[in-house]
């Protein structure tokens, strides 16, 4: 009988391997680790349940964003980014919007198709446009009144 390896080193309390490693002096030596983290990025965004702050920090690892670069995708501060991934106590609180966009842009990811980080990154630009090109004026109802320039 094979005995399974608790891989905590994937930062999630769940993962066990079966096989697919070998333990060598007390150092682990996963074979074609980059294949077993799509298995788990799969998994994680196949699940219904909410994902906890460590299943959000493992796909964001898996997705090469920085905590800034993924809140500006989701809409959200940093902070709250940093608040989910540090949730330990159970399922994440946080917005079940950006919980599905998180899956979304995962899958993207791993089947290697765009749209959905270009389209993101699109509303994030034009939101950051829009907040700089507003203009008030005092109209001839003596109220003011927003201009968005063009």
């Amino acid at each position: 009988m094979t005995e399974t390896y608790h891989y905590i080193e994937s930062g999630l309390d769940s993962i066990y391997l079966v096989n697919g490693f070998e333990m060598n002096g007390g150092r682990l030596k996963i074979h074609d680790i980059d294949g077993l983290h799509r298995a788990i990025g799969r998994w994680l965004v196949s699940t219904r349940k909410k994902l906890s702050g460590g299943e959000i920090r493992f796909l964001r690892h898996e997705l090469e964003l920085s905590q800034v670069t993924l809140s500006a995708l989701l809409g959200v501060t940093e902070r709250t980014v940093i608040r989910w991934e540090n949730d330990r106590n159970g399922r994440n609180s946080g917005n079940a919007a950006a919980d599905r966009t998180l899956r979304l842009l995962y899958i993207e990811k791993a089947l290697g198709k765009s749209g959905v980080s270009e389209a993101l990154e699109r509303i994030a630009n034009l939101e950051d446009q829009l907040n700089r090109l507003v203009e008030f004026s005092y109209c001839e109802d003596n109220e003011w009144h927003e201009n968005i320039a063009a």
